[in-house]
C-alpha cells in the first residue's frame, strides 16, 4: 500500500513521522506493508460541511486540493494540517468516499492528536478502516466495535486491535505463504482452490479426513465481477475474500455427513443446497447461522 502524507504548515513534523512509523509497524503485524512518502504543501485550506456516509455534521477541509496535489497512483493521500485560523474550524479527522485514479483522500487536523504520535496512529488506522471498506465495496464496520454482531469479542480490546481486525479483513496481505501442503488437496493444480485462504483449506483437509470420501470444491475465490454475475449473489460474499468454499454433493447421505462434520469442526456459518454445501469463516458477518438455498 502506498500512502502520501501531505504536510500543511504543521508544527511538529517529527511527531508525524513517529506516528506513521507506528502505523507501519502495526500494519506489518497483520501482514500489510506500506510505502510512505512525505510532501510539504501550501495550498489554501477552506472548510466544507461534512456529509459523508458516517459523518453528516461538522466541517472538514475541501478534499479537491488534496487530490490535485497527487497523481492518483498512491492508495491514500493523507493531509495532516495546522488548522489555526481556518473558519469554520474543522471538527474531526475524516476520509471521503471519492477517488482520483487509485487515490482516496484522508485528512487529520494537527490539534486532534495534540502532539501524541500514538493518537495520530490510531486516527490513521481508523480512517484506513473507512477507506478500505469503501475501496473493496464491503460494509463499513469502523464505528461498530460494540455491535451485538461481534458478540462482545471486542468489548475488552483496544480500538487499535479492533481496527487491525477490520483492516486484515479488507486489505490484501503483502506477505503471504507461497505454498502449503495438504493431505488431500493441491491448490497449485486445481483452479477451484487457487486463492482460498489457508485457514479454509485446513478445514477442508480435516473435513475430507473425517468424512472418508472425496470432497469436490466447485467454488472458492471469486472476483467481484464474477460474483455479481451470479443469480441472487450476495454483494459482500465471503467468496470474494477467499474465506469460503462450496462443496459439490448430490448424495443426500454424504451431504448430511459433510454438513454435520463441519458443525463438529466449529464452522458456525454453513449453508445447504440440493447439490452443494457452503462454508465460510467470514468474521465480519453474523455468526452461528445456518441456512438452506432455494436453488441448487
Amino acid at each position: 500500500m502506498k500512502i502520501t502524507i501531505l504536510q500543511h504548515k504543521i508544527k511538529n513534523e517529527a511527531i508525524v513521522k513517529i506516528g506513521i512509523l507506528r502505523v507501519s509497524e502495526l500494519l506489518k503485524s497483520i501482514g500489510i506493508s506500506i510505502e510512505i512518502s512525505f510532501k510539504n504543501v501550501d495550498f489554501p485550506l477552506a472548510t466544507i460541511p461534512l456529509n459523508t456516509d458516517v459523518v453528516q455534521s461538522g466541517y472538514g477541509v475541501n478534499y479537491l486540493p488534496i487530490l490535485n496535489a497527487v497523481n492518483g497512483t498512491e492508495n491514500i493521500a493523507c493531509l495532516i494540517y495546522n488548522a489555526d485560523g481556518i473558519i469554520p474550524k474543522p471538527t474531526n479527522p475524516v476520509s471521503f468516499h471519492i477517488k482520483k485514479g487509485n487515490t482516496i483522500p484522508m485528512e487529520i487536523p494537527e490539534f486532534w492528536y495534540s502532539g501524541n504520535s500514538e493518537v495520530l496512529a490510531e486516527f490513521i488506522l481508523h480512517e484506513l478502516c473507512h477507506t478500505e471498506s469503501f475501496r473493496n465495496g464491503k460494509p463499513d464496520y469502523t464505528h461498530k466495535k460494540y455491535d451485538p454482531m461481534w458478540q462482545g469479542q471486542f468489548s475488552q480490546k483496544s480500538n487499535v486491535e479492533y481496527y487491525l481486525f477490520l483492516l486484515k479483513q479488507n486489505m490484501k496481505p503483502s506477505i503471504q505463504p507461497t505454498t502449503h501442503t495438504y493431505k488431500y488437496f493441491k491448490p497449485s493444480t486445481d483452479p477451484k482452490m487457487v486463492g482460498i485462504k489457508h485457514e479454509v483449506m485446513l478445514i477442508l483437509d480435516e473435513l475430507r479426513e473425517r468424512c472418508g470420501f472425496p470432497i469436490i470444491i466447485t467454488s472458492g475465490l471469486r472476483t467481484k465481477e464474477e460474483n455479481d454475475k451470479l443469480p441472487d449473489a450476495v454483494e459482500d460474499s465471503a467468496h470474494i475474500f477467499g474465506l469460503a468454499a462450496d462443496i459439490y454433493c448430490i448424495d443426500s447421505t454424504k451431504r448430511d455427513k459433510i454438513f454435520n462434520t463441519l458443525k463438529d469442526l466449529g464452522i458456525v456459518r454453513r449453508g445447504m443446497g440440493t447439490t452443494f454445501i457452503h462454508l465460510d469463516i467470514d468474521k465480519s458477518k453474523p455468526q452461528n447461522v445456518v441456512w438452506l438455498y432455494k436453488k441448487a
